[in-house]
């Protein structure tokens, strides 16, 4: 069974923006973009309930993801 969570950590080839490899290492099953109106997405794929947060500072983000009440299994 191939684990997310347990993947080793990513570069940012994928296309996600620069300001997300501070928290890329903390959050490798999370993904980023930068969206519309300045505002800056983070988003868990493969959950069955889309996971994602939202905020206009990039730095913003990880305490939005803690803050997702989430099974144990599924914290970064």
């Amino acid at each position: 069974m191939n684990d997310p969570d347990m993947s080793p950590p990513r570069d940012l080839a994928d296309g996600e923006p620069s300001w997300w490899l501070p928290y890329a290492a903390e959050f490798p099953a999370w993904h980023a973009r930068a969206g519309v109106n300045g505002l800056c997405y983070a988003r868990r794929p493969g959950t069955s309930t889309p996971l994602y947060v939202s905020a206009a500072d990039p730095a913003e983000l990880p305490a939005l993801i803690w803050a997702i009440p989430l099974p144990w299994w599924m914290r970064p």
